[in-house]
């Protein structure tokens, strides 16, 4: 099973590296769409959130990635920043989450 599935990837890959190459498909409204997605995903998350600490942290980090990094390469050090925060906030984001669950029970 384990063989089929890795030839399953391999195959899967290379037909779309191959389709890829010789079909021009024109992505030019994706970026728009992908920020929409992106916005609608975090604003449904803020909405269920009791504590909006994660997302804070996400928004600062990218911000901050962003002026030192600029436009073009902001995104790896903005993940690198996230990952960090949250991680250092861990048990605290973890103990908003326990009591606001136990509040809603």
């Amino acid at each position: 099973m384990t063989l089929f599935n890795h030839l399953y990837w391999i195959v899967g890959c290379t037909l779309g590296s191959v389709f890829g190459a010789v079909v021009a498909i024109s992505i030019e409204g994706v970026s728009f769409a992908m920020t929409a997605l992106f916005v609608v995903i975090f604003l449904d998350q803020w909405e269920k959130d009791a504590q909006h600490l994660s997302a804070c942290t996400g928004v600062l980090a990218a911000a901050v990635a962003l002026a030192i990094f600029g436009a073009d390469n902001f995104m790896i050090p903005a993940m690198v920043l996230i990952l960090i925060a949250v991680t250092l906030l861990r048990g605290r984001i973890e103990r908003a989450y326990s009591a606001a669950e136990a509040s809603r029970s």
